[in-house]
C-alpha cells in the first residue's frame, strides 16, 4: 500500500522571492503534498524537464517587474519551448500561466494577451493575471466567482482528483487503463525528446570546442600536406620542433576521445529508448490482462 504523492511545480525565470506568496496557498489545496520551485535558465533545460516528470501540475510564472509580457509567440519570448514541453508532459489540463504584478488584471486585459500570445490558450488550461488586490485569500469564505485563487484551487484539485491514485495497489490501476496508457505514451514521447535534445547539446558543445581550437591553431599543420614521393618530409625540414608535434598529437587524441564519447552517448540513448518501449509494452499488456 502506497500513497501517490502529488507535487505542484512553479517554473519561472524570476527568483523565488517574486512568487513566494503563492506557495503557502498551494499547500492548502487538498492532495498537494509538495510545491517545487524550478528556476529556468538558458542552460538547464534537462533539469527543468526532469523536474516536470515529478509534478502533477505546473504553474508557469512571469512577473511584470521584468518590464513586459513576453511569455510566448512574441519577439524575445521567454517560455516558448518550456510552455510546449510542459503541456506535452503534463497535458493541457495540468498547466496554467500566472502573470503577476500587472496594473490591469481585468478580463479585457487577459483576453488581449490571449489574442496576441495564442499558445498560452492552446497549451494551458488557464491564464491568471494578478495585481496586489487579487492576492487575498481567506479560504472558503472567499468562495465567489471573482476570486482567482479559489478558481485556481478548483482547477488544481480537479486535476489531482482526475489523476488520483491514493493508497493504491497495482491492481487498482486497472480502473484507469485508458488514461494510464495515454499518460505513459506521453511521458515516453517527452523522454525521447529530452534524450535527443541532450545528445544534440553534447554534439553542439563538442563542435564549438573544435571550432575554438581551430581558430587558435590548425589540428594538422598545413605544411605537413607536402609529400615527396609519397612520404612526409622530416619535421626538421619544416622547422617543427618535437614539442610542437607532441601538442598536435595531444589535441588529435582529445578529438578522438570526444568522438568516442559521442558513440557511447548514441548507444546509451538507443538502449534506454528500447528499454522504455519494452517497459511500456509490458505495462500495457499487464493492464490489458488485469482489465
Amino acid at each position: 500500500m502506497m500513497a501517490y504523492k502529488h507535487v505542484v511545480g512553479i517554473f519561472s525565470q524570476d527568483t523565488r522571492d517574486e512568487f513566494d506568496w503563492l506557495i503557502p496557498f498551494l499547500l492548502t489545496i487538498p492532495g498537494v503534498n509538495d510545491v517545487r520551485t524550478i528556476h529556468i535558465t538558458n542552460t538547464n533545460y534537462m533539469e527543468v524537464m526532469d523536474e516536470a516528470y515529478k509534478c502533477t501540475f505546473a504553474i508557469l510564472y512571469h512577473s511584470m517587474k521584468r518590464g513586459r509580457i513576453n511569455v510566448a509567440d512574441v519577439t524575445d519570448a521567454l517560455y516558448d519551448k518550456e510552455l510546449d514541453d510542459l503541456s506535452r508532459c503534463l497535458g493541457r489540463d495540468g498547466v496554467i500561466v500566472v502573470i503577476d504584478d500587472v496594473e490591469d488584471s481585468c478580463l479585457e486585459a487577459k483576453n488581449n494577451i490571449l489574442q496576441k500570445q495564442p499558445s498560452i490558450g492552446r497549451l494551458t488550461i488557464e491564464l491568471y493575471l494578478f495585481g496586489d488586490q487579487d492576492k487575498n485569500y481567506q479560504g472558503e469564505a472567499s468562495n465567489f466567482t471573482g476570486n482567482k485563487l479559489v478558481h485556481m484551487k478548483r482547477l488544481i484539485s480537479g486535476k489531482i482528483n482526475k489523476d488520483h491514485r491514493p493508497e493504491t495497489s497495482v491492481n487498482n490501476y486497472v480502473q484507469y487503463p485508458a488514461d494510464r496508457r495515454i499518460s505513459l505514451q506521453r511521458i515516453n514521447e517527452v523522454r525521447k525528446h529530452v534524450l535527443r535534445a541532450r545528445l544534440f547539446y553534447q554534439i553542439t558543445n563538442l563542435s564549438k570546442r573544435g571550432d575554438q581550437y581551430h581558430q587558435h591553431k590548425s589540428l594538422v599543420d598545413p605544411r605537413l600536406s607536402n609529400l615527396s614521393n609519397g612520404l612526409v618530409k622530416p619535421l626538421e625540414y619544416y622547422n617543427i620542433s618535437p614539442a610542437e608535434d607532441h601538442g598536435t598529437l595531444k589535441h588529435a587524441c582529445i578529438v578522438l576521445f570526444g568522438i568516442c564519447i559521442i558513440v557511447i552517448i548514441i548507444l546509451g540513448v538507443t538502449l534506454e529508448r528500447r528499454g522504455v518501449e519494452r517497459r511500456g509494452e509490458r505495462y500495457s499488456n499487464t493492464l490489458t490482462r488485469k482489465h
